[in-house]
């Protein structure tokens, strides 16, 4: 797999959808990813780096489900999306409901 940050951050939201947005680990993510945790750590220092670089990559992709849960999380974030894709990423939690 390649292991430059947009194909991690692609897995991230993934893994997200799955596990849910708050309880990736970088470990996961290595995982997943079949890499190091070095190169996790290279792309992400902190989890706090990589939650703000995978919500930025969810609302820049309109990954509406990692939205949702940052939505709930009153992830910074999520909240400063574009209004239409608030409204759409709560939508499409609603009927997932």
């Amino acid at each position: 797999m390649k292991t430059d940050k947009n194909a991690l951050l692609a897995l991230g939201a993934k893994l997200a959808e799955k596990t849910g947005y708050a309880n990736v680990t970088r470990q996961q993510l290595a995982d997943a990813a079949g890499v190091s945790m070095g190169v996790v750590n290279y792309h992400f220092g902190t989890m706090a780096q990589f939650r703000r670089d995978l919500m930025r990559y969810a609302v820049r992709e309109k990954c509406l489900p990692v939205i949702a849960q940052g939505l709930v999380v009153r992830d910074a974030h999520a909240l400063k999306a574009p209004q239409d894709v608030i409204d759409e990423a709560l939508r499409s939690a609603a009927s997932a409901s």
